[in-house]
C-alpha cells in the first residue's frame, strides 16, 4: 500500500521495476529526537559520564585499511592531541587506535558519540548518529557505498565534511542544520502516519 526507501537512487531503480508511488523518506534514527537519543539510551551507558576527552573512530569499510586513512585520522590525533577510541565489530585491530572498544551496545555507541570530541567516521549511521545529538565529525568517504552520506549532508549543506582535512577543520553550526534536521524527521514521521491510516 506504501512505499518508501532512504535514498533517492533506491527510488529510481525501484521505479524502473514497479508500477508503484515510491517515496523517499529518512533513515529512521531522525525519527527520535536528540533528547529522546540521550534520555532513552545514552544515558543507560558506562560511558555516559565519561569526561575523557577523545577522538572517536567508526569504520565499516575495507577504507580503515589504507595508508590515506590511518594518516588522516593520525593528523586529527596529533593536531588535537587527543586519544583515538575505535569503535568496532570484528577483532581487527585498529592501526590508529589508542583504545579499542569491541562490539558496543547501542547505549554505549551512542554515549561514545555523545562523548567525543570529533567523530571520524565512514558509515551512514556513524554520520547520522552524529547530526542526531550534535557533534562534530568528518565523513570519510566510503567508496563502497558513497551516495547515502552524500545525499544526506548535501540536503543538510555539509558536504564539506565529507574527508574534510585537519588543516581546514571547523566546527558544525547546528543552528540551521538542527532546522534541517527537523524537516527531514517531520518529513518522515508525516508519511509514517499518512501510509498508516
Amino acid at each position: 500500500d506504501a512505499i518508501s526507501v532512504r535514498e533517492t537512487f533506491a527510488k529510481d531503480y525501484l521505479m524502473k521495476v514497479l508500477d508503484k508511488k515510491i517515496d523517499v523518506i529518512s533513515d529512521p534514527t531522525f525519527l527520535l529526537s536528540r533528547e529522546e537519543w540521550i534520555d532513552k539510551l545514552a544515558s543507560k551507558s558506562k560511558y555516559y559520564k565519561c569526561e575523557e576527552k577523545y577522538i572517536l573512530t567508526y569504520f565499516v569499510s575495507k577504507e580503515k585499511n589504507s595508508r590515506e586513512c590511518i594518516q588522516f585520522i593520525k593528523n586529527y590525533s596529533q593536531k588535537y592531541n587527543y586519544p583515538v577510541w575505535s569503535i568496532q565489530f570484528s577483532t581487527y585491530y585498529s592501526k590508529t587506535g589508542d583504545k579499542k572498544i569491541l562490539g558496543a551496545s547501542m547505549e554505549d555507541f551512542l554515549a561514545l558519540v555523545l562523548n567525543a570530541q570529533i567523530i571520524i567516521t565512514d558509515s551512514f549511521h556513524g554520520t547520522a548518529l552524529s547530526l542526531n545529538l550534535e557533534k562534530n565529525f568528518v565523513s570519510y568517504n566510503n567508496s563502497e557505498n558513497p551516495l547515502r552520506v552524500h545525499n544526506l549532508l548535501n540536503r543538510l549543506h555539509l558536504l564539506e565534511r565529507i574527508n574534510m582535512d585537519y588543516e581546514s577543520y571547523k566546527t558544525i553550526d547546528y543552528k540551521n542544520v538542527r532546522k534541517g534536521i527537523d524537516e527531514i524527521r517531520k518529513e518522515s514521521q508525516e508519511w509514517i502516519v499518512d501510509a498508516i491510516e
